[in-house]
């Protein structure tokens, strides 16, 4: 059986609408290839702070 790889999660910054790829985290008891993903700790284009899940954006409201 083959492995089919995981579509990263993406992030929107709400500061600058740019994109970011989260970063994979692999949780300890957990499938090894199985991952979860957390946006960055900062928008490398604005410096922002507060990101939500691209699926999300078409509905967030501030």
């Amino acid at each position: 059986m083959s492995h089919t790889p995981d579509d990263p999660e993406q992030y929107v910054c709400e500061s600058c609408q740019i994109t970011h790829v989260g970063t994979p985290i692999h949780e300890p008891g957990t499938d090894f290839a199985e991952h979860d993903y957390e946006p960055p700790d900062a928008c490398g284009a604005c410096g922002g702070t507060s990101f939500v899940r691209i699926e999300e954006w078409a509905h967030h409201h501030e």
